[in-house]
């Protein structure tokens, strides 16, 4: 079964409502410098989250993209397979 696709006002499609995709394409549009920044300022907001909510929120940004995902598990310590849930 083919996927429905949305073409953006950039002329970049996207799959119907697949919640990561976007997230990834924005995170490999920025200069590593600024991705490194982006990850730096998400993981000072997490750090007082439960290891519950870390661990959810790490496997949203590992389907966003890998690298995204791994720099914010490296930068809290947390592994999101040993939460529930994970």
């Amino acid at each position: 079964m083919k996927r429905k696709t949305m073409t953006t006002p950039y002329g970049r499609e996207h799959r119907g409502n697949d919640a990561f995709s976007q997230a990834g394409d924005l995170f490999r549009l920025l200069a590593p410098d600024a991705q490194q920044r982006l990850i730096h300022n998400i993981v000072l907001s997490m750090k007082g989250v439960s290891r519950e909510i870390q661990a959810r929120q790490i496997r949203h940004f590992l389907k966003a993209d890998v690298r995204y995902g791994r720099g914010i598990m490296d930068g809290l310590c947390c592994d999101p397979k040993s939460s529930p849930g994970g």
